[in-house]
């Protein structure tokens, strides 16, 4: 027999797709980031900082994409576990 969910379960559950998936969009807009700067990098005398700047702005945010993916995995992972031991249901 299934055990009923808590009122808010779903809603982790979305939390945690919504985090990946926000996660896995940044850190592929910093990946095509990245390989722009790679492909057109700006060429005017004395502008090598503005390309390793633009450059280190994707990465940074390819990071942060790595980082709300992560926290996507782990709510994810409270949800299931939340799911699978419900509070004890008699008031004490």
């Amino acid at each position: 027999m299934r055990r009923p969910l808590r009122p808010g379960a779903r809603l982790w559950d979305a939390g945690a797709l919504g985090l990946v998936l926000a996660g896995a969009a940044l850190y592929a807009a910093a990946g095509s980031g990245l390989k722009g700067v790679e492909r057109n990098p700006i060429r005017r005398p004395s502008v090598e900082r503005l390309n390793l700047q633009r450059a280190d702005r994707w990465r940074f945010t390819s990071y942060f994409g790595a980082v709300l993916v992560a926290a996507g995995v782990a709510v994810g992972a409270y949800s299931w576990h939340r799911a699978r031991h419900p509070a004890d249901p008699s008031p004490s």
